[in-house]
């Protein structure tokens, strides 16, 4: 490829990403509640699929601290997203669980991420593996020089 085929490529590629970033802000703009932020649909999420947990399950699942979690899960708690329960057979465990507003996130940012994969999968089963094995290569040779960068 000659220098302006690449900065065509480079431009498109640039393109993509954009979109990805768009459609991760238009996915996670959420109708329920316009105040919930990307990382508190996926804190729901991850406490949706990870049931029953407590904030010390939660903080390793996301590899933070627990205070982190604790101060995440507060404004949870005060969008009134979750709560919390007392273990039935010991009260000193206690446990997150979704409010319905809470689910009805849960349940909405599901629908919208099988609606993604599905479309996706069928976009990509258009293309051999060979294909995707050199999409692939190409994605982390591209992160790699990303992480190698000096800033």
């Amino acid at each position: 490829m000659n220098k302006k085929e690449l900065h065509k490529f480079n431009n498109r590629f640039n393109s993509f990403v954009l979109a990805f970033e768009q459609l991760k802000k238009d996915q996670h703009r959420n109708s329920i509640d316009k105040s919930i932020t990307i990382n508190e649909v996926h804190l729901i999420d991850l406490i949706g699929r990870n049931q029953p947990v407590n904030l010390v399950k939660l903080s390793e699942l996301l590899e933070v601290s627990r205070s982190a979690i604790t101060q995440s899960v507060r404004r949870l708690t005060k969008k009134d997203l979750v709560s919390f329960e007392f273990a039935p057979d010991n009260e000193k465990n206690k446990y997150l669980i979704l409010s319905q507003k809470g689910v009805d996130v849960f349940n909405i940012h599901k629908e919208q991420q099988e609606h993604i994969e599905t479309a996706i999968f069928s976009v990509l089963r258009n293309y051999s593996e060979e294909d995707l094995q050199m999409v692939m290569k190409l994605m982390d040779d591209v992160e790699k020089v990303w992480q190698e960068l000096p800033w």
